[in-house]
Protein backbone atom coordinates (compact mmCIF):
# COMPACT_ATOMS: atom_id res chain seq x y z
CA UNK A 1 0.00 0.00 0.00
CA UNK A 2 0.99 3.67 -0.60
CA UNK A 3 2.62 5.55 2.52
CA UNK A 4 0.81 8.05 4.69
CA UNK A 5 2.15 10.90 3.03
CA UNK A 6 2.51 11.79 -0.61
CA UNK A 7 2.36 9.18 -3.19
CA UNK A 8 4.88 8.34 -5.65
CA UNK A 9 3.81 7.75 -8.30
CA UNK A 10 5.55 6.52 -11.91
CA UNK A 11 3.99 7.93 -15.62
CA UNK A 12 4.74 5.41 -18.13
CA UNK A 13 4.69 6.85 -21.79
CA UNK A 14 4.13 10.34 -21.94
CA UNK A 15 2.55 10.49 -24.99
CA UNK A 16 -1.57 12.28 -25.35
CA UNK A 17 -2.78 10.48 -22.46
CA UNK A 18 0.28 10.02 -19.95
CA UNK A 19 1.11 14.03 -20.44
CA UNK A 20 -1.78 15.72 -21.51
CA UNK A 21 -4.36 13.45 -18.90
CA UNK A 22 -2.40 11.63 -16.55
CA UNK A 23 0.54 14.62 -16.56
CA UNK A 24 -1.39 17.09 -16.34
CA UNK A 25 -3.89 15.92 -13.09
CA UNK A 26 -1.09 14.95 -11.02
CA UNK A 27 1.75 17.44 -11.32
CA UNK A 28 -0.23 20.33 -9.25
CA UNK A 29 -1.83 17.16 -7.20
CA UNK A 30 -0.43 17.42 -3.18
CA UNK A 31 -1.46 14.44 -2.48
CA UNK A 32 0.42 12.84 -5.26
CA UNK A 33 4.24 12.95 -6.17
CA UNK A 34 5.79 12.00 -9.84
CA UNK A 35 8.98 10.56 -9.00
CA UNK A 36 9.56 8.75 -12.25
CA UNK A 37 8.49 8.64 -15.89
CA UNK A 38 9.24 6.42 -18.43
CA UNK A 39 9.18 6.84 -22.04
CA UNK A 40 11.14 5.64 -25.44
CA UNK A 41 12.08 9.44 -26.73
CA UNK A 42 14.65 11.20 -25.00
CA UNK A 43 13.05 14.30 -26.02
CA UNK A 44 10.10 13.22 -23.47
CA UNK A 45 12.08 12.13 -20.85
CA UNK A 46 14.07 15.75 -20.63
CA UNK A 47 10.99 17.80 -20.86
CA UNK A 48 9.62 15.77 -17.62
CA UNK A 49 12.76 15.96 -15.40
CA UNK A 50 13.25 19.45 -16.22
CA UNK A 51 9.73 20.23 -15.47
CA UNK A 52 8.62 17.74 -13.32
CA UNK A 53 11.96 17.37 -11.09
CA UNK A 54 11.29 13.35 -11.53
CA UNK A 55 13.89 10.58 -12.82
CA UNK A 56 13.49 9.70 -16.24
CA UNK A 57 13.95 6.12 -17.83
CA UNK A 58 14.32 4.71 -21.28
CA UNK A 59 14.10 0.66 -19.91
CA UNK A 60 10.71 -0.33 -18.55
CA UNK A 61 12.73 -2.80 -15.78
CA UNK A 62 15.15 0.22 -14.28
CA UNK A 63 11.71 2.44 -13.90
CA UNK A 64 10.23 -0.45 -11.89
CA UNK A 65 13.27 -0.62 -9.91
CA UNK A 66 13.28 3.00 -8.94
CA UNK A 67 13.16 2.90 -5.12
CA UNK A 68 10.61 5.45 -3.76
CA UNK A 69 7.83 4.01 -6.77
CA UNK A 70 4.39 2.86 -5.40
CA UNK A 71 2.32 3.48 -7.80
CA UNK A 72 2.29 3.30 -11.78
CA UNK A 73 0.04 4.93 -14.51
CA UNK A 74 0.58 2.37 -17.47
CA UNK A 75 -0.37 5.16 -20.98
CA UNK A 76 1.24 3.56 -23.31
CA UNK A 77 -0.24 2.04 -26.52
CA UNK A 78 -2.75 -1.09 -25.60
CA UNK A 79 -0.70 -3.53 -27.00
CA UNK A 80 1.75 -2.91 -24.34
CA UNK A 81 -0.66 -3.03 -21.53
CA UNK A 82 -0.77 -6.80 -20.52
CA UNK A 83 3.12 -7.61 -20.20
CA UNK A 84 3.95 -3.96 -18.55
CA UNK A 85 0.71 -4.33 -16.41
CA UNK A 86 1.97 -8.29 -15.34
CA UNK A 87 5.29 -6.78 -15.06
CA UNK A 88 4.68 -3.90 -12.42
CA UNK A 89 2.12 -5.72 -10.44
CA UNK A 90 5.08 -8.67 -10.05
CA UNK A 91 7.45 -6.19 -8.55
CA UNK A 92 5.03 -5.18 -5.78
CA UNK A 93 3.49 -1.69 -7.79
CA UNK A 94 -0.25 -0.94 -7.40
CA UNK A 95 -1.08 0.29 -11.33
CA UNK A 96 -3.87 2.30 -12.81
CA UNK A 97 -4.30 0.98 -16.31
CA UNK A 98 -5.09 3.15 -18.61
CA UNK A 99 -8.23 1.54 -21.33
CA UNK A 100 -8.95 -0.90 -22.93
CA UNK A 101 -6.91 -2.52 -20.00
CA UNK A 102 -5.90 -5.20 -22.43
CA UNK A 103 -6.47 -6.52 -26.24
CA UNK A 104 -8.63 -9.45 -24.97
CA UNK A 105 -11.22 -10.36 -22.02
CA UNK A 106 -9.00 -12.86 -21.15
CA UNK A 107 -5.87 -11.16 -20.66
CA UNK A 108 -7.96 -8.81 -18.85
CA UNK A 109 -9.12 -12.11 -15.81
CA UNK A 110 -5.27 -12.82 -16.01
CA UNK A 111 -4.23 -9.36 -15.01
CA UNK A 112 -7.30 -9.36 -12.30
CA UNK A 113 -6.51 -12.85 -10.84
CA UNK A 114 -2.51 -11.49 -11.02
CA UNK A 115 -3.43 -8.55 -9.03
CA UNK A 116 -5.37 -10.57 -6.42
CA UNK A 117 -2.30 -13.03 -6.15
CA UNK A 118 -0.05 -10.53 -4.94
CA UNK A 119 -2.27 -8.14 -3.40
CA UNK A 120 -1.77 -5.17 -5.79
CA UNK A 121 -4.68 -2.69 -6.40
CA UNK A 122 -5.17 -2.75 -10.25
CA UNK A 123 -7.25 0.37 -10.43
CA UNK A 124 -8.61 0.97 -14.34
CA UNK A 125 -8.90 4.47 -15.19
CA UNK A 126 -12.47 4.52 -16.61
CA UNK A 127 -12.16 8.79 -16.56
CA UNK A 128 -15.51 9.45 -18.41
CA UNK A 129 -17.70 8.06 -15.19
CA UNK A 130 -16.29 11.11 -13.78
CA UNK A 131 -16.68 13.66 -16.25
CA UNK A 132 -19.39 16.70 -15.04
CA UNK A 133 -22.33 16.15 -17.30
CA UNK A 134 -22.65 11.88 -16.61
CA UNK A 135 -22.58 12.93 -12.98
CA UNK A 136 -25.10 15.26 -13.44
CA UNK A 137 -27.23 12.85 -15.80
CA UNK A 138 -26.82 10.18 -12.99
CA UNK A 139 -27.98 12.55 -10.65
CA UNK A 140 -31.07 13.44 -12.41
CA UNK A 141 -31.76 10.15 -13.01
CA UNK A 142 -31.64 9.23 -9.21
CA UNK A 143 -33.72 11.78 -8.23
CA UNK A 144 -36.17 10.21 -10.87
CA UNK A 145 -37.18 13.54 -12.34
CA UNK A 146 -38.32 11.89 -16.00
CA UNK A 147 -39.58 8.49 -14.31
CA UNK A 148 -38.29 5.27 -16.38
CA UNK A 149 -35.80 5.34 -18.82
CA UNK A 150 -36.47 2.93 -20.88
CA UNK A 151 -33.94 4.11 -24.01
CA UNK A 152 -30.20 5.77 -23.77
CA UNK A 153 -28.82 7.99 -26.62
CA UNK A 154 -25.43 8.35 -26.51
CA UNK A 155 -23.62 9.62 -29.80
CA UNK A 156 -19.96 11.04 -30.08
CA UNK A 157 -19.06 12.14 -33.19
CA UNK A 158 -16.05 14.15 -35.32
CA UNK A 159 -13.83 13.57 -38.37
CA UNK A 160 -10.73 12.57 -38.35
CA UNK A 161 -8.87 10.39 -40.81
CA UNK A 162 -6.51 8.97 -38.44
CA UNK A 163 -3.04 7.50 -39.77
CA UNK A 164 -1.14 6.79 -36.21
CA UNK A 165 -1.40 3.40 -34.32
CA UNK A 166 -4.53 4.22 -33.51
CA UNK A 167 -5.13 3.47 -37.12
CA UNK A 168 -3.86 0.17 -37.00
CA UNK A 169 -5.70 -3.10 -35.89
CA UNK A 170 -2.22 -4.90 -35.03
CA UNK A 171 -1.60 -1.90 -32.46
CA UNK A 172 -4.81 -2.68 -31.14
CA UNK A 173 -6.19 0.54 -32.05
CA UNK A 174 -9.49 1.73 -33.72
CA UNK A 175 -12.56 3.57 -32.80
CA UNK A 176 -13.71 0.40 -30.07
CA UNK A 177 -10.56 0.55 -28.29
CA UNK A 178 -10.03 4.38 -28.09
CA UNK A 179 -13.28 6.15 -27.47
CA UNK A 180 -16.47 3.63 -28.00
CA UNK A 181 -15.24 1.69 -24.65
CA UNK A 182 -16.06 5.07 -22.56
CA UNK A 183 -19.84 5.35 -24.18
CA UNK A 184 -20.50 1.82 -23.89
CA UNK A 185 -19.76 1.79 -20.28
CA UNK A 186 -21.11 5.09 -19.12
CA UNK A 187 -24.36 3.57 -20.51
CA UNK A 188 -23.60 0.17 -18.68
CA UNK A 189 -22.89 2.43 -15.11
CA UNK A 190 -26.62 4.66 -16.10
CA UNK A 191 -28.57 1.53 -17.19
CA UNK A 192 -28.26 -0.61 -13.72
CA UNK A 193 -28.68 -4.06 -15.17
CA UNK A 194 -26.64 -6.55 -17.35
CA UNK A 195 -26.74 -6.48 -21.55
CA UNK A 196 -28.25 -9.18 -22.80
CA UNK A 197 -28.73 -8.89 -26.52
CA UNK A 198 -26.42 -6.76 -28.62
CA UNK A 199 -26.04 -5.35 -32.22
CA UNK A 200 -23.69 -3.96 -34.29
CA UNK A 201 -22.19 -2.15 -36.76
CA UNK A 202 -18.45 -1.69 -36.81
CA UNK A 203 -16.49 -0.62 -39.62
CA UNK A 204 -13.36 1.41 -41.48
CA UNK A 205 -14.38 4.10 -43.84
CA UNK A 206 -12.09 6.99 -43.91
CA UNK A 207 -9.14 6.20 -41.58
CA UNK A 208 -5.68 5.70 -42.87
CA UNK A 209 -4.84 2.31 -41.26
CA UNK A 210 -7.09 -1.09 -41.62
CA UNK A 211 -8.52 -1.07 -37.93
CA UNK A 212 -12.49 0.63 -37.76
CA UNK A 213 -13.31 4.23 -37.10
CA UNK A 214 -17.20 3.60 -36.99
CA UNK A 215 -19.37 2.38 -34.38
CA UNK A 216 -22.84 1.80 -33.71
CA UNK A 217 -23.69 -0.79 -31.03
CA UNK A 218 -27.38 -1.26 -30.10
CA UNK A 219 -27.30 -2.93 -26.48
CA UNK A 220 -30.62 -4.68 -24.67
CA UNK A 221 -30.24 -4.80 -21.00
CA UNK A 222 -32.07 -6.82 -18.62
CA UNK A 223 -33.78 -4.30 -16.68
CA UNK A 224 -35.60 -3.52 -19.97
CA UNK A 225 -34.21 -0.42 -21.48
CA UNK A 226 -32.42 -0.07 -24.74
CA UNK A 227 -28.73 1.72 -25.35
CA UNK A 228 -27.95 3.36 -28.77
CA UNK A 229 -23.98 3.92 -28.70
CA UNK A 230 -22.78 5.93 -31.57
CA UNK A 231 -18.98 6.46 -31.71
CA UNK A 232 -17.60 7.86 -34.67
CA UNK A 233 -14.55 9.68 -36.30
CA UNK A 234 -16.41 9.68 -39.76
CA UNK A 235 -19.30 12.01 -38.42
CA UNK A 236 -18.77 16.03 -39.84
CA UNK A 237 -21.87 17.05 -38.30
CA UNK A 238 -22.00 16.14 -34.53
CA UNK A 239 -25.30 15.35 -33.27
CA UNK A 240 -26.45 15.45 -29.46
CA UNK A 241 -24.16 14.04 -26.88
CA UNK A 242 -27.23 12.31 -24.90
CA UNK A 243 -30.58 11.91 -25.12
CA UNK A 244 -32.27 9.88 -22.54
CA UNK A 245 -36.03 9.24 -22.39
CA UNK A 246 -38.19 8.12 -19.69
CA UNK A 247 -41.92 7.96 -18.59
CA UNK A 248 -42.12 11.36 -17.85
CA UNK A 249 -39.79 13.25 -19.61
CA UNK A 250 -36.32 13.50 -21.15
CA UNK A 251 -32.27 14.91 -20.86
CA UNK A 252 -30.64 16.35 -23.89
CA UNK A 253 -26.98 17.32 -23.42
CA UNK A 254 -25.64 19.24 -26.53
CA UNK A 255 -22.20 20.43 -26.42
CA UNK A 256 -21.83 22.19 -23.40
CA UNK A 257 -25.37 22.64 -22.30
CA UNK A 258 -28.18 20.31 -20.99
CA UNK A 259 -31.53 20.56 -20.82
CA UNK A 260 -34.03 18.50 -18.62
CA UNK A 261 -37.94 18.21 -19.33
CA UNK A 262 -40.16 16.58 -16.89
CA UNK A 263 -43.77 16.71 -15.27
CA UNK A 264 -45.19 15.41 -12.39
CA UNK A 265 -48.67 13.83 -12.22
CA UNK A 266 -50.13 15.89 -10.03
CA UNK A 267 -49.11 19.04 -12.89
CA UNK A 268 -51.59 16.98 -15.25
CA UNK A 269 -55.49 18.19 -16.00
CA UNK A 270 -56.49 15.22 -17.70
CA UNK A 271 -59.04 16.90 -19.93
CA UNK A 272 -60.73 15.34 -22.59
CA UNK A 273 -59.87 14.43 -25.62
CA UNK A 274 -61.33 16.10 -28.95
CA UNK A 275 -63.08 14.42 -31.57
CA UNK A 276 -60.75 12.80 -34.17
CA UNK A 277 -57.85 14.06 -32.56
CA UNK A 278 -54.59 11.18 -32.10
CA UNK A 279 -53.85 13.28 -28.53
CA UNK A 280 -55.44 11.76 -25.49
CA UNK A 281 -56.48 15.81 -24.58
CA UNK A 282 -53.82 15.92 -21.12
CA UNK A 283 -52.73 19.18 -20.75
CA UNK A 284 -49.34 18.73 -19.17
CA UNK A 285 -47.46 21.35 -16.79
CA UNK A 286 -43.76 20.35 -17.85
CA UNK A 287 -40.83 22.07 -15.98
CA UNK A 288 -37.37 22.25 -17.38
CA UNK A 289 -33.84 23.27 -16.07
CA UNK A 290 -31.00 23.87 -18.28
CA UNK A 291 -27.37 23.47 -16.90
CA UNK A 292 -24.00 24.61 -18.52
CA UNK A 293 -21.66 21.42 -18.82
CA UNK A 294 -17.91 22.06 -16.79
CA UNK A 295 -14.68 20.63 -17.79
CA UNK A 296 -13.52 17.74 -15.11
CA UNK A 297 -13.22 14.75 -13.87
CA UNK A 298 -9.79 13.21 -13.84
CA UNK A 299 -8.65 15.07 -10.79
CA UNK A 300 -11.89 13.71 -9.01
CA UNK A 301 -10.87 10.24 -9.75
CA UNK A 302 -7.27 10.63 -8.36
CA UNK A 303 -8.70 12.29 -5.27
CA UNK A 304 -10.55 8.67 -5.09
CA UNK A 305 -7.94 6.79 -5.26
CA UNK A 306 -5.66 8.39 -3.40
CA UNK A 307 -8.50 7.62 -0.24
CA UNK A 308 -8.68 4.20 -1.84
CA UNK A 309 -4.87 3.40 -1.80
CA UNK A 310 -4.79 4.81 1.77
CA UNK A 311 -7.22 2.36 2.89
CA UNK A 312 -10.33 5.73 3.22
CA UNK A 313 -12.52 4.54 0.79
CA UNK A 314 -13.69 2.35 -2.22
CA UNK A 315 -11.59 2.33 -5.71
CA UNK A 316 -13.24 4.59 -7.83
CA UNK A 317 -13.53 2.09 -11.01
CA UNK A 318 -13.47 -1.90 -10.10
CA UNK A 319 -12.23 -4.29 -11.95
CA UNK A 320 -15.33 -6.16 -12.29
CA UNK A 321 -16.91 -3.40 -13.60
CA UNK A 322 -14.89 -2.19 -16.10
CA UNK A 323 -14.50 -5.81 -17.78
CA UNK A 324 -18.22 -5.47 -18.41
CA UNK A 325 -17.80 -2.79 -20.75
CA UNK A 326 -15.16 -4.98 -22.61
CA UNK A 327 -17.43 -8.07 -23.34
CA UNK A 328 -19.75 -5.12 -24.93
CA UNK A 329 -16.92 -4.12 -27.65
CA UNK A 330 -15.93 -8.62 -27.90
CA UNK A 331 -19.31 -9.12 -28.60
CA UNK A 332 -19.78 -6.32 -31.16
CA UNK A 333 -17.54 -8.08 -33.32
CA UNK A 334 -18.55 -11.69 -33.02
CA UNK A 335 -15.98 -12.86 -30.62
CA UNK A 336 -17.64 -14.46 -27.75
Amino acid sequence: MASKKTIKVGIVALGRAGWDIHVAALRSDKKYEIVAVCDSLNKRIVQAEAELGCVGYKEYSSFLEHPSLELVVIASPTKEHFWMTKEALRKGKNVVLEKPLAGTVGEINELNKIAKQTGQILCPFYNFRFKPDFLLIKSILAQGLIGKPFLFKRQVGYFNRRNDWQSKSDELGGILNAATIHAVDQVIQLSGSSPSEIWSDVRRIVAKGDAPDHSKIIINFSGGCVADVEVSWVEALPGCDWLIYGSRGAIRQYDKSLKVKWFTEDAVDKGVAVDRSYYSGEKIDWQEKTYKIKEGGTKDYYTILANALKGKEALPVTMESAIAAMVVLERSQGKN
